[in-house]
């Protein structure tokens, strides 16, 4: 019997080593086929492979990831989803595979690129630090907004948008305008903008617009906005060439119907903007533009306006404006010019920067600024005629006075240049030079009406 009992044994023990020997060659395993998934800011599907001879399950710290199963056993193929995103930049998470027993985890990084990955854009082309308007309600201005991705609008409530439909007040911090998500580098969005009531006061009224991504994004744009005080004046347009600055269509404050003007080379102190100083300059009416020739390129000038209300007080604002540089400027020259009392003939030539340009040929205006010229095609621009090679012209004048004038059209732009080309007739270049450079900028006056009566006298043959 001691025999039988002692055999037993021996077999169990023999059994327990043979279990052991099998347990320790079927341990757990777990194993995936990557441990990195990229998804386009598209959207769309990617498949994981899994390899395990236990139970599994997935987690993530995304909710939009879409997992397919999220649980099993054995090998299986498992889809990763992610919806199209708008964000502008990367988003990565996480997926952590672990085995039933917890005894294996895999961790695989899911990460959605960008739908901007050669960078957000997002800027105002038509003003650089400020917009303003004038002191009436309803004055309107506009916004031009280049960009590549989604935007909305935020700004102070006395500024309405025009949203298609109807005008709506903004808000300086929620945005009831946007750009909606079908923005495209290459086309500019324009906005329209309205101040909400008369601004009766001596100060101006000032908010600051805010353009930011609708979506997730860093990126964003700001620029001030202000409503005239009651005596506020400022240029509405300004034509700022590489030689000459001409400014137009002023912007006022509702208590102005005349101002005083004055351009200088640099900022006054306080201490020089005495009563006697600012009474000593020219006073200009509403309809009048003023120019400036004869500049440095590429620098700050200073135009200092004054609204003078009925007791005869001024009332100072001033503007920064920058001449624009001398250096790779769309141009075309006038060459091989012919003139023997009634008929002119020259040839144009385009430079590497110039994709196209306007031409005219006048006998007004002829030691006027190159901007206060540039003004006058830009006002006419839908009779002016362009042209898109070089060439051959001819015109026929009895005026011993005449001008030829070309205006560029820089390349992968509709931006026309800071250089005017000028020919004038051997008559008219017998006289003293006009344009020499100077020390002190001197504003010039010129009536809407002259630049109307300015309008080409000559014809063109060919």
């Amino acid at each position: 019997m001691k025999k039988y009992v002692i055999c037993f044994s021996l077999l169990a023990v023999v059994a327990l080593l043979s279990a052991c020997s099998e347990s320790s060659s079927e341990q757990t395993y777990l194993d995936v086929d990557k441990t990195t998934i990229i998804i386009p800011a598209e959207g769309g599907t990617e498949t994981l492979r899994i390899s395990s001879n236990s139970s599994w399950s997935i987690r993530t710290d995304n909710p939009n990831l879409s997992i397919s199963p999220m649980s099993g056993s054995g090998n299986a193929d498992v889809k990763v989803s992610l919806p199209g995103t708008w964000d502008t930049k990367e988003n990565s998470c996480r997926l952590t595979i672990n085995t039933s027993d917890g005894a294996v985890i895999k961790n695989v990084v899911v990460t959605q690129r960008s739908k901007y990955l050669e960078g957000a854009i997002m800027k105002v082309t038509n003003h650089v630090k400020e917009i303003t308007f004038g002191g009436e309600a309803r004055h309107v201005d506009s916004l031009v907004i280049l960009s590549n991705i989604p935007w909305q609008l935020k700004g102070p409530e006395w500024i309405e948008v025009y949203n298609g439909t109807r005008w709506v007040a903004l808000s300086p911090t929620k945005a009831v305008f946007n750009s909606g998500n079908d923005v495209k580098l290459d086309e500019a969005h324009t906005v329209q903008l309205r101040t909400l009531a008369r601004n009766e006061s001596d100060d101006n009224m000032v908010g600051t617009l805010s353009l930011t991504p609708i979506y997730e994004g860093d990126t964003s744009f700001e620029i001030e906005a202000v409503q005239l005080g009651r005596y506020g004046v400022v240029p509405d347009r300004v034509l700022n060439m590489c030689h000459s600055i001409a400014c137009a269509y002023w912007k006022v404050g509702v208590g102005v119907d005349r101002f005083a003007a004055q351009m200088t080379n640099s900022e006054f102190t306080d201490e020089e903007l005495t009563d006697e100083e600012v009474n000593s300059w020219e006073i200009w009416d509403l309809d009048e533009v003023c120019s400036v020739g004869g500049l440095e390129a590429g620098r700050e000038y200073f135009i200092y306006t004054a609204g003078i209300d009925k007791n005869g007080k001024y009332h100072l604002n001033h503007r920064v404006i920058k001449t624009q540089p001398n250096v790779n400027q769309a141009n075309v020259a006038i060459e091989n010019v012919e003139f023997d009392g009634n008929r002119l003939a020259w040839d144009t030539k385009m430079n590497e920067y110039c994709a196209g340009y306007l031409q005219i040929a006048i006998n007004n205006l002829m030691d006027a600024s190159d901007a206060l010229l540039a003004f006058l095609l830009y006002s006419n621009n839908q009779e002016v005629p362009r042209y898109q090679e070089s060439g051959h012209f001819v015109v026929r004048t009895d005026n011993k006075d005449a001008q030829i004038l070309t205006w560029g059209i820089a390349k992968g732009s509709n931006t026309l240049s800071g250089l005017l080309g000028r020919y004038k007739t051997l008559y008219y270049n017998s006289a003293p030079a006009r344009n020499g450079a100077q020390a002190v900028p001197v504003l010039k006056k010129v009536s809407k009406e002259d630049l109307k009566n300015a309008i080409i006298d000559v014809q063109l043959v060919k």
